[in-house]
């Protein structure tokens, strides 16, 4: 999937309040600490609801303080521009999943449902997430993806230790390229199924083997397993 570039929904957030930052920090960790990372997200994978947003003392001045018109501006920019496409391939994904007509689900074997089962949604979705703003704004397009059913493979990593810890981001590969200073996890491996998650990473120039990295965004790499049936044993994805 590839969704629509802008609107750009994290300019809007943030606004003139931007700072340049080193594309290899965590802008996460500069603006709530280490929060994200102990994933206070509720049973249901889903973060809560956002309390008022408060600038924590020990960052300093430099980190922007999230109003609620920032937050209600920025989701209803995200929910005009890359919403609607996002739920138009989800409802795509959602038919496959039943199996089309009465008469392609009559004809559909075991396998074939087994199979219509494993989901994968990747791409450069052009926004952020829920999962790495601990205190909001509820970003609409990962919450649509939660409500789906369908997990974020870089999110799962995480949560168990099973990423690299740099780069954190993926917009944009070159500090040069993001001249606003505004980096953000905005492509993504979603999956649902019968699948587990070994590992996560994002590469780029620096660690990928390609110096002459081709590409303003950095790619996801999720090392999947899939169970197969009731066997014990798995296959790499």
């Amino acid at each position: 999937v590839h969704l629509r570039a802008y609107p750009y929904a994290p300019y809007v957030l943030h606004g003139a309040h931007a700072v340049v930052a080193d594309p290899f920090e965590d802008p996460f960790d500069k603006i709530f600490g280490s929060a994200h990372e102990d994933d206070d997200a509720g049973e249901d994978g889903l973060a809560g609801p956002p309390g008022t947003p408060s600038t924590p003392s020990s960052v300093g001045s430099e980190v922007p303080f999230f109003d609620a018109s920032a937050f209600l501006a920025a989701t209803e920019t995200e929910r005009a521009a890359q919403l609607p496409g996002l739920k138009e391939v989800l409802d795509d994904l959602q038919g496959a999943q039943r199996g089309g007509d009465r008469h392609e689900r009559s004809n559909c074997d075991r396998d074939n449902a087994r199979k219509a089962d494993l989901v994968l949604l990747t791409g450069d979705f052009n926004a952020a997430s829920h999962l790495d703003y601990p205190m909001g704004p509820p970003w609409p397009c990962s919450l649509l993806c939660a409500a789906r059913g369908l997990l974020d493979s870089f999110h799962e990593a995480r949560r168990r230790g099973a990423t690299a810890k740099q780069p954190t981001h993926t917009w944009a590969a070159k500090a040069s390229e993001e001249p606003r200073g505004i980096h953000d996890r905005i492509d993504f491996v979603y999956f649902a199924g019968s699948l587990h998650v070994k590992k996560s990473m994002h590469l780029d120039g620096s660690n990928s083997g390609v110096e002459a990295w081709p590409s303003d965004h950095r790619a996801v790499l999720t090392d999947f397993t899939w169970q197969l049936g009731a066997s014990t044993s798995g296959t790499t994805m």
